[in-house]
């Protein structure tokens, strides 16, 4: 038997990660045979930003050797020379004195992802090896354009399937849902499947058709394995390919009534009730009275965080609205008291993605929240990011 060595932290290493790893070897193999003997070396450090935007991208898990790439790359990302990079943070309004994870993951990436989604890669490449300011704002600019129509056409689909689903209410009382439509934007059927996902928590497939042929998304749910569920429809199926969590897949219009049928009754099969209960795993119930600076700043000091190193999640009680106002179409900020503290401590909040139709409480029994620091204007204050009320 071969022995083969374990390397212990790569596994799950982005394919960036694994290019800059090849570049590291390739270095050592050269200072090996005394090719830098008369030559500068370069400074491998100085691509880490390169290396964190892709990482993070990726969303591959924040551990081992991804956590120290990400760390190291945000910390000197706002001081890239790139001129690409800084005309997309630019365009983001990424605060360059502390670009977090989220400036990635919400800004930079999608803005990058575009460029493949609705046109073609190149202008991302041609982004990141701009040469000169005037290039890298007109690139960065075209990404900008491509991702506000990414965007459109996103919500165009998602209140067409709304839309769907408020005419067909018995859709909403099985376990999957299978949708397809002529003409639906392919580069964009994930994110509409994930936000569908996340609305209903339940495994969602979105096919768009074309002279017979469909291709689509699919996601799921932590308690469905999406790829062993689509292998037990394989005959309905021409091809797919992903894993538990997300897949893509292309079908004979003629079957997709069949599968539809048949990925239910496999779902249900694999499947128990509480698997379609969404759960929220609280790290600590934390009192208003115990929010300090010192605890933000400790908090900070464990960041990059994501997959495999997810940002603490807390929960507080008898929580009092004392001022709230919409900023944006469907962001409320709020400034929150606790009815039971023994002190009147308030914290500035804000809610992401609510529905501001539905009528603020005055009070809440309780909330789930993600505690940071809100920077503007050279400035920090402590500030609520609410998960759930």
């Amino acid at each position: 038997m071969t022995a083969h060595p374990v390397f212990i932290g790569f596994h799950d290493l982005a394919g960036v990660g694994v290019a800059f790893y090849l570049l590291i070897c390739l270095r050592k193999k050269l200072r090996d045979i005394n090719f830098w003997q008369d030559r500068p070396e370069p400074n491998l450090k100085s691509y880490c930003d390169l290396v964190a935007l892709g990482t993070l991208a990726d969303m591959v898990p924040l551990t081992n050797e991804n956590r120290i790439l990400a760390k190291t790359g945000l910390d000197i990302m706002g001081r890239t020379h790139r001129p690409g990079l800084k005309a997309l943070m630019e365009i983001c309004k990424t605060n360059k004195h502390a670009v977090d994870t989220d400036d990635i993951v919400f800004g930079l990436a999608p803005r990058l992802n575009s460029a493949g989604r609705m046109d073609h890669a190149s202008t991302s490449l041609e982004l990141l090896t701009a040469r000169d300011v005037k290039t890298a704002k007109k690139m960065a600019n075209s990404l900008n354009h491509m991702n506000q129509n990414r965007r459109r056409i996103e919500n165009k689909i998602l209140t067409q399937v709304h839309d769907h689903l408020k005419k067909n209410p018995h859709l909403l009382r099985k376990s999957t849902m299978v949708l397809a439509q002529k003409g639906w934007h392919l580069g964009v059927l994930g994110i509409v499947a994930s936000r569908i996902v996340k609305k209903y928590f339940r495994p969602v497939v979105l096919i768009t058709t074309t002279d017979g042929i469909g291709r689509g998304s699919a996601r799921s749910i932590p308690g469905v394995n999406l790829y062993k569920g689509l292998s037990a429809c394989a005959n309905d199926i021409e091809n797919f390919g992903g894993h538990s969590m997300a897949a893509g897949l292309k079908i004979k219009a003629k079957n997709i009534e069949k599968f539809e049928i048949n990925f239910e009754n496999t779902v249900r099969r694999m499947t128990k009730p509480d698997d379609f209960i969404p759960k929220i795993f609280i790290d600590f119930v934390l009192d208003f009275e115990d929010i300090s600076d010192k605890l933000i700043d400790e908090l900070e000091s464990l960041k990059p965080f994501g997959m495999g190193n997810n940002e603490p999640l807390f929960m507080a009680g008898n929580i009092n609205v004392v001022s709230s106002r919409m900023v944006g179409k469907n962001h409320r900020r709020m400034v929150l008291s606790q009815g039971k503290g023994r002190t009147e401590k308030t914290f500035n909040s804000i809610h992401f993605n609510v529905d501001p139709d539905i009528p603020l409480k005055k009070n809440f029994d309780q909330i789930a929240f993600r505690l940071r620091w809100n920077r503007w204007n050279g400035r920090k204050t402590a500030q609520l990011v609410i998960e759930e009320t």
